[in-house]
């Protein structure tokens, strides 16, 4: 045994500091390796979040629409408003944009219908997103329906109540209309 292991293992010093050495910065160099993937990771979470947040429908609303007294501005679009503005909307997103829009639009909202799947304000109550949700006291009414991604009965009533409020508008009235994806079946 004795024979093999000098053969196999050398005993020089040089040899064992060597090996020491290197054997000594295999730690670091797996911690380094280990920093460099968190801190990709890290970046690349980053990346997802601000892309996420920049989609958000709260924020695409504020980024586009704004209010300074009676002047709404609406992707760059100018708009004399005074309590004359209603809004619509149909679509998977539109429950969080129409909050957002009634956050900025104040006393000048009047009234709003919008259409949303069946069980998107039960799924956003439950898990926190109660800024993507309309106020107790809301002006815009929402009507859940196509249950299934179908169009059904509820869809087909908000569909009525969005042709109901827009008949109804006169010149003076502006009506902000609200799409996002899903609205086909809505």
């Amino acid at each position: 045994m004795a024979y093999l292991s000098q053969r196999l293992l050398p005993t020089s010093s040089s040899y064992i500091t060597k090996n020491r050495i290197l054997w000594n910065s295999v730690p670091h160099l797996l911690f380094q390796d280990r920093q460099r993937d968190m801190s990709s990771q890290k970046h690349g979470l980053e990346i997802f979040r601000t892309a996420v947040n920049a989609v958000l429908p709260e924020n695409m609303i504020k980024n586009n629409m704004s209010l300074m007294g009676d002047t709404l501005t609406v992707c760059e679009k100018r708009f004399h408003i005074h309590k004359n503005v209603y809004l619509v909307g149909f679509g998977k997103a539109v429950l969080g944009m129409a909050a957002a829009a009634e956050d900025i639009l104040g006393p000048h909202l009047v009234s709003g219908v919008i259409s949303v799947p069946y069980g998107i304000q039960e799924a956003l109550q439950l898990a926190g997103k109660w800024e993507m949700l309309t106020a107790p006291h809301s002006k815009i009414q929402v009507i859940e329906g196509a249950k299934h991604n179908l169009p059904d009965e509820d869809s087909l009533r908000a569909a009525n109540h969005i042709r109901l409020l827009a008949e109804r508008l006169t010149a003076d009235d502006l009506l902000v209309v609200l799409i996002s994806g899903g609205g086909s079946a809505l």
